[in-house]
């Protein structure tokens, strides 16, 4: 929840368009995985909304691309080594 929350609050600052979509299992990536090895680690997927995936002619809005590296980009950027991600605090 707390990378979900820095997510969020980036995009809004950034004014970067972004969906939420909730997977409660597993995704066909190694996200979950991640979020549940060991003690857990912090974990964000996102995802480019695509069309006919894992063929030859799938198909992503350029701007859809730019705006998943825009996130991505600006939410590392705003982490600090003040930053809290410590998932047993409430």
């Amino acid at each position: 929840p707390r990378l979900f929350d820095k997510m969020r609050e980036v995009a809004g600052r950034h004014k970067i368009k972004m969906q939420v979509c909730a997977e409660g299992g597993l995704t066909g990536t190694d996200a979950r995985e991640l979020q549940v090895s060991r003690g857990g680690v912090i974990t964000g997927l996102v995802s480019i909304p695509n069309r006919y995936m894992h063929s030859p002619c799938e198909l992503c809005d350029y701007a859809d691309v730019d705006a998943c590296i825009g996130l991505i980009a600006e939410t590392i950027a705003s982490i600090t080594p003040e930053t809290d991600f410590d998932i047993l605090k409430k």
